[in-house]
Order: structure tokens, then C-alpha cells, then sequence
């Protein structure tokens, strides 16, 4: 990939941003193969595209981290943030889709979507409750939860820096045994449910992004290179790929396991990326202006795409044949990313900013009422924003940088 100088934008890191478009690409693939059609090459390829929700949630933590540590704001002020981070385009999303799915002649019920207005939904072992009406809003859920425990995280993680290795050694242990017992004693959906969607078991995934990101922050440099990990990524989604020929019976299927062991090759990626935004030396591919624009957009792309599926299907009809889904494929991956590009210019960011001063005010001096906390950002597309203004600072063998730097 070429490089670039990072870019002096209100993105901390600009590959960070960029990545968060490449992750929500894979998901709206992955989707368009599972619901619309598949081509040949490229639904093999995204079989498994799902995992970009795992590199979300890695990043979430990693970003968050990076933003808070050694800075205090009050929880409350964290916790408002937080929401009119998400919140407003979530609601937005979710009547638009019950209004558009009510206007096709589908049938819906209020009790259904009731736990994902107060993002309770992924909570409960129920397909229609954690699918609502936008298919992928689960995920809001279970950053809520994240976020909950964040504060009370971050401090714990902090002290315990120089230990990522065993910390993501534990909670990758800890998941492979919960993995076996699940997928040996439960079947179906709940299965399903139990291994992708609840809240508690994603958070490792969110730890080890805090484990890396507070590491990264005090000067601890990426254990492997760029390529390194884009070939350890190219890696697990070939053996993945592998995976998937086991026989349906095999108790252990790659549905689940292939987004939930992909973490730790993820936070290598994402700390490997930090490293060369820390060097303003960015790769072209996730730090172009159309990569960071479309990072911008992702949030929105991924929680609003799937409204566009029915929209060309009652339009144009299911596709069957070859070229049918290559052109449903291509009309609703662009028409998606308009979509998102509208819902992010004319509602998601005008409504962040209005809202945010409005319980709170603007942040004034630090204080020690609350987290070790600062900034104001996170970076899953279900709730990500961009890092504040100044640019990530170089390394120091000095230690941490300050509060003032950060």
C-alpha cells in the first residue's frame, strides 16, 4: 500500500477511520450475499464477512481507550456522549425501517421492537427481537453494555498495560471454552444467540481493544508489522474458508467461531495501523480522503443498509439469475452508501452536535469527579466517531503522554 502523510483533520487516526469502512463494507457484502444473492468469487470470499462487526467492537475499545485514559470527565458527561452518539440516528433508522417494512405490506408488532428502542435487544434469546427491523442494530446493543462498563474498566486495564499478552491470552481462553460448552450443549437459535449476539460475551472482544489501546498509548510498540498482520488476517479468513467444509453435524461450526477467535488477529491490525499514523506514514487504502469520508459514513452505512434490500426487490423482483443479482448487488451497495452519506450530513452529525452541549455544557477543566476519561469519540460504526483534533503523538521513551497531549 502507498503511503501517506497523516492527515491534520479532526481524525486522531486516520487509518482507524478508513479501516471502519472497509469493516462495513464487508458486513453490507456479506448481507447482500446471504439475502439477495450469491456471486461466484466474492460470496466465498465474504462468507464469513460478519467478522467486521468483531473488528468493530476490537476498535471501539481500542479508540476509546486511547481518548480516555489519563483524562478525567465525570461519568455522567462519558455516559451523555455516548448516547447522542448513537441514540438519535439508531431511532431514525429504526422508524424509517418500520415505516418502509409497514409501506411493503409487512406486518410488525410493538413488543418486538419495544427492547431495541432502549437497546435491550440483544439481550434476549428472540430472532425477531434482536433483528427488529434494521438487522444489524444488535450490535448497538451490546456497545451499550460496553460502554456501561467502560468507566469502571478502563482503570483496572491501565495498570495492567504491560500484560495485553496474557490479557488477551485469557479472554481468547476463556471464550475458546465457553465456545466448546455452547456449542456442545445448546442447539438452534439459542446457540446462535448465546455465541454472536449476547452482550457479556462480545465484551472480550472490546477488552482486548482496551488492553492494546491503553499499551499503544504508553509507548509500547506493535509487536508485528503492517504486513505482518494484513498476511496473520488474510490468514484466519483462509482458514476459515477451510472451516466451512466440515460437515453440517460437526458440533463445532465456523458460523460463530469465525468472528469470535478473529480478536486477537484484529487488535494486531488495528495497533499496526496506530503505528503508522503515530509515524505519518498511512496507508493510501484506509487513509485517502474517500477511505476517511466513507469511515466517516460508516456508522450510518451499516445500520441503514439493509432497508434498501426490500426496497429494490419490491421494485425489481427477487434476482435469480446471474446478472440479476451482480446488478442488484451494485444497485443497492451504491444506493446504500448515499443513503448513509444523507442520514450522516443531514441527521447524525447536525444532531450529535446540538444535542451534545445540551444536558451538559461544554467540557470545562479536568476534574477527579469521574473516569480517567478525555475526547469525546469512540470507532464502531454502531456508535463511531472520529478522535479529536490533534493528531497522534509520537512515541516517547519517556512514558505516557499527558492529558495536555492526549
Amino acid at each position: 500500500m502507498d503511503n501517506q502523510p497523516a492527515v491534520a483533520t479532526r481524525d486522531r487516526s486516520p487509518s482507524l477511520t478508513g479501516l471502519r469502512a472497509w469493516a462495513a463494507g464487508t458486513v453490507v457484502v456479506y448481507h447482500l450475499s446471504t439475502e439477495v444473492g450469491q456471486l461466484p468469487v466474492f460470496s466465498e470470499l465474504f462468507r464469513f464477512g460478519r467478522m467486521g462487526v468483531t473488528l468493530f467492537f476490537v476498535l471501539s475499545g481500542f479508540v476509546l481507550t486511547y481518548t480516555y485514559d489519563g483524562r478525567r470527565i465525570s461519568k455522567r458527561t462519558f455516559y451523555w456522549r455516548r448516547f447522542v452518539r448513537i441514540w438519535p440516528l439508531h431511532i431514525l433508522v429504526l422508524a424509517g425501517s418500520a415505516a418502509v417494512l409497514i409501506a411493503l405490506g409487512a406486518t410488525l408488532s410493538a413488543k418486538h421492537l419495544a427492547p431495541s428502542v432502549v437497546l435491550l435487544h440483544a439481550w434476549l434469546p428472540n430472532s425477531r427481537i434482536v433483528g427488529d427491523t434494521v438487522g444489524a442494530s444488535w450490535s448497538l446493543s451490546d456497545e451499550a453494555f460496553f460502554y456501561a462498563l467502560f468507566p469502571f474498566l478502563l482503570p483496572f486495564v491501565a495498570k495492567r498495560f504491560r500484560y495485553w499478552r496474557q490479557t488477551i491470552a485469557i479472554l481468547f481462553g476463556c471464550y475458546a471454552a465457553y465456545f466448546v460448552i455452547v456449542s456442545l450443549t445448546l442447539h438452534g437459535y439459542t446457540q446462535s444467540w448465546a455465541l454472536d449476539y449476547l452482550p457479556v460475551v462480545r465484551i472480550s472482544q472490546f477488552i482486548a481493544g482496551m488492553a492494546i489501546g491503553v499499551a499503544f498509548k504508553r509507548g509500547v510498540k506493535a509487536p508485528v508489522s503492517l504486513r505482518m498482520a494484513l498476511l496473520l488476517t488474510i490468514g484466519w479468513v483462509a482458514v476459515t474458508l477451510v472451516w466451512a467444509r466440515v460437515p453440517w453435524d460437526f458440533p463445532f461450526q465456523p458460523y460463530s467461531g469465525s468472528q469470535a477467535f478473529a480478536f486477537p488477529v484484529f487488535a494486531l491490525l488495528i495497533w499496526a495501523l496506530a503505528e503508522r499514523d503515530r509515524a505519518g506514514r498511512s496507508p493510501w487504502l484506509v487513509a485517502s480522503p474517500i477511505a476517511i469520508r466513507l469511515g466517516h459514513w460508516s456508522y450510518a452505512w451499516y445500520l441503514a443498509h439493509k432497508v434498501t434490500f426490500p426496497v429494490w426487490t419490491r421494485i425489481a423482483g427477487q434476482p435469480h439469475t446471474g446478472r440479476q443479482i451482480a446488478l442488484a448487488w451494485v444497485v443497492i451497495f451504491v444506493s446504500s452508501l448515499i443513503l448513509a452519506g444523507l442520514l450522516y450530513q443531514l441527521w447524525e452529525r447536525p444532531v450529535e452536535r446540538w444535542l451534545k452541549p445540551r444536558l451538559l455544557g461544554r467540557e470545562g477543566p479536568p476534574s477527579g469527579s469521574g473516569p480517567t476519561a478525555g475526547g469525546s469519540t469512540g470507532s464502531h460504526p454502531t456508535g463511531g466517531d472520529s478522535p479529536d483534533p490533534s493528531p497522534l503523538p509520537a512515541a516517547s521513551a519517556a512514558g505516557p503522554p499527558s492529558p495536555a497531549q492526549a
